[in-house]
């Protein structure tokens, strides 16, 4: 639908305008308007649909950092000349028995941006891994798994809220 035939100067233009962009232009129209309502933050914690390198550069360009849970896809890390897969990098660790992070490494993604990338085990299924990444790569591994923590109890407000 066509947000052209409603009246520009209403919130409802406006919402409709933004709800037929794509939802990564709309992170980052997001981003700026917090940003110039001088709303202060340290992370910008997202989950796997938007941890991809576009997002990730738009995050650091208005000097943030960003968090976020990353998927097994086809993007390449650097790490000393070579390019690696996330499963390429995540074996290079020996899971330690108990332990809820598997370890870290600090790559760069193909536009050169510095990462973290701290791999954990999946709680549901501790057989399996999941890969955390901060462009904040002075963090500890725990300290990103600590962060990255709060998006959850955001994610279950959410959920709360719309069931109301």
């Amino acid at each position: 639908e066509n947000p052209e035939h409603l009246d520009k100067r209403t919130c409802g233009y406006r919402r409709r305008k933004e709800a037929v962009q794509r939802k990564p232009q709309v992170a980052s129209q997001l981003l700026d308007h917090a940003l110039a309502a001088d709303i202060t933050a340290d992370y910008v914690l997202m989950d796997t649909w938007f941890t991809n390198e576009p997002m990730i550069a738009c995050v650091v360009e208005k000097g943030l950092h960003a968090i976020g849970m990353v998927k097994e896809l086809k993007q390449r890390y650097s790490l000393a000349g070579a390019s690696y897969s996330l499963s390429q990098l995540r074996y290079r660790f020996v899971a330690k028995n108990g332990s809820e992070i598997i370890g870290s490494i600090c790559v760069h993604t193909k536009q050169g941006i510095p990462v973290k990338l701290v791999f954990i085990r999946n709680r549901n299924n501790p057989r399996e891994w999941l890969a955390l990444l901060s462009t904040d790569t002075t963090l500890e591994a725990s300290e990103i798994v600590r962060i990255y923590g709060m998006r959850w109890s955001i994610e279950v407000f959410f959920k709360s809220t719309k069931s109301l």
